[in-house]
């Protein structure tokens, strides 16, 4: 099972193999593996070699230490960070889970339909609108709808955003790099709209966040508005 004569150390290899039988489905979330009295039989190796490949893996949070109880596999974290700058697609990322993205329309505006925004905008700015629907395991968890000035941004209106990450591609394709942003957040009413698109018949409100965000280019501000279902996908913030 091991190979003694590889230049990779052995702890590495136990690890690499635990971590298989993780993703096979041979240890399942959240249940106890092996003891490290077994892992040592199991790889002939003595208990510091595996408490070695034991504590990377902890510290990897792939799996997780209860004192007398013993190592269990972590279960994922199903809480959602949406308040950072990473995005959207890169939260569910960190969760690995897979966000599909339906696009609900696209189109030029002039019309700033947002409640909080606090930068003046010219009423001859045109924005490119680009309004999505989040799905995880075929439930709607986010709808959102982004206005970006359509001068910093020249073509995205012809791109197709379907499955992709929207702040990717402004960073990739127009070279946009967030400098500050604000948020705003409240309980709204759904319209018949979006509960017929979140699949719901109650509650009648869910999280409303605004966003103001300023990148690195001239009038370069954008805007998102998103309602979000935390019964399905509850919010979380990291503080360091």
């Amino acid at each position: 099972m091991l190979n003694k004569q590889s230049t990779t150390p052995l702890y590495c290899q136990i690890q690499q193999i635990i971590e298989n039988r993780i993703e096979a489905g041979e240890y399942i979330l959240g249940s106890k593996i092996h003891s490290e009295n077994e892992l040592c039989r199991q790889f002939e190796v003595g208990r510091p070699t595996v408490r070695q490949a034991l504590s990377k893996l902890i510290q990897d949070q792939k799996l997780e230490s209860h004192r007398g109880k013993g190592v269990f596999v972590t279960k994922p974290d199903k809480h959602l960070d949406l308040l950072t700058s990473m995005g959207t697609t890169a939260a569910f990322n960190k969760l690995n889970q897979v966000v599909k993205t339906k696009v609900l329309s696209k189109r030029i505006t002039k019309k700033m339909d947002f409640t909080y925004h606090k930068q003046p905008i010219s009423e001859n700015i045109e924005f490119v609108e680009i309004t999505r629907l989040r799905i995880v395991e075929d439930l709607p968890v986010i709808w959102e709808s982004s206005l970006i000035n359509k001068s910093i941004v020249p073509g995205l209106i012809d791109m197709d955003l379907e499955n992709v990450s929207l702040t990717k591609i402004l960073t990739d394709n127009f070279n946009l790099s967030l400098k500050k942003a604000r948020q705003n957040f409240s309980a709204n009413l759904l319209s018949k709209q979006l509960k017929k698109l979140f699949k719901k018949t109650s509650p009648d409100c869910m999280l409303y966040i605004e966003r103001e965000i300023e990148v690195n280019k001239q009038w370069g501000h954008y805007y998102s508005k998103l309602y979000i279902d935390t019964q399905r996908h509850p919010l979380s913030q990291e503080i360091l």
